[in-house]
């Protein structure tokens, strides 16, 4: 969406940003904060990890704001990206 020209980025921002209100999004944060435990949790804390993969791929907080069960969510990524 974001390297979207108009109109095309406009058609898709709209939804969007009707699901990404403040208070929408102050209400997902408990999930997204638990999700983020979940897989900060898994790390081993003496091996090196990248955290930006770790967390963004797949989109591990946004399937679960979205509402996706655990087990749905099961086997996007079975551990952090190592180094």
């Amino acid at each position: 969406m974001v390297s979207l020209d108009p109109p095309a980025h406009g058609r898709l921002r709209r939804p969007t940003s009707r699901a990404f209100t403040p208070r929408r999004v102050a209400a997902m944060e408990p999930r997204v904060r638990a999700t983020v435990d979940e897989l900060l949790d898994a790390v081993d804390p003496d091996a090196p990890f990248d955290l930006v993969p770790a967390l963004t791929f797949p989109p591990q907080s946004a399937t679960s704001s979205a509402g996706c069960s655990r087990s749905r969510r099961a086997g996007t990524r079975s551990s952090p990206t190592r180094r």
